[in-house]
């Protein structure tokens, strides 16, 4: 399953994949694509909201 979201972020050219999986946040950076919990990737997303 992990493999599968690999294959999607690097080939689609994503610039962040987001996982809670302690696992898979391990392996950050994979290959260009930044992996991020939910809160960090809210705090990039939208830094003005409290």
């Amino acid at each position: 399953m992990w493999r599968c979201r690999f294959e999607f972020a690097v080939s689609g050219d994503a610039d962040y994949l987001v996982s809670g999986n302690a696992d898979l946040l391990a392996l950050n950076p994979f290959q260009g694509v930044r992996i991020l919990p939910p809160h960090s990737f809210l705090e990039i997303s939208y830094p003005d909201v409290p």
